[in-house]
This record gives structure tokens, sequence and C-alpha cells, in this order.
């Protein structure tokens, strides 16, 4: 089963990070600033966590959506929580990106 990952990182370690998750197997790893993408199964999952050298965690991309407004966030995380672990009681930890928002939006 194919699982997208993702990995936060201090800004300058992106490349390092990714050309590591490459050469441990890693399937269509994208740079951005301040985390790396990157795609594999069970196997990688555990190969990176017990591997790697600078990644500090890896998290689970559940899903990503646009949001322009605190409740179009609220709505679109809560449906994504919902939506793939109904687990009554369960726990999920939030990641928010917001690349180049201008401060007047909000």
């Amino acid at each position: 089963m194919k699982i997208n990952f993702v990995i936060p990182c201090l800004l300058g370690l992106e490349k390092i990070i990714a050309d590591e998750m490459k050469d441990l197997g890693a399937e269509n790893v994208i740079s951005e600033n301040g985390r790396v993408l990157f795609s594999g199964d069970e196997n990688m999952l555990a190969r990176v966590n017990i591997c790697s050298h600078f990644a500090e965690r890896v998290q689970i991309l559940v899903g990503s959506f646009e949001a322009r407004s605190f409740e179009e966030l609220f709505q679109g995380t809560k449906a994504l929580i919902l939506h793939r672990h109904p687990v009554p009681y369960s726990a999920a930890g939030l990641y928010i990106s917001c690349p180049a928002v201008p401060p007047q939006s909000f």
C-alpha cells in the first residue's frame, strides 16, 4: 500500500534529507521549504525511522486542502479526520502549512 509521508525539518536541511530519502529508496521525493515529501510503503516507514540520520520525525500525510478562513480550516480538518480515522476518542496531529499568505487576508 502506497503511503504519503512528510518530514518537517529546519530550513537548510531539506536537500540533505531529500538525498537521504532517495538513497533509502523512497519514491516521489519532493523538497520544499521546511519539509520533505515522499511516498512508500510500510517498509519504507520502518526503514526511514531506523536508518535516517537527519530526519527527526516522520509524519503520514492524511490529506491536504485549501482554506481561506478559519471555518474552512476547521471543516476541512474535521472532514479529513472523521473520514479517514473514524475511531472514537482517537488523537490526530495537525500540521498546517500556509505558504505566502498576505497578513491582510485574515
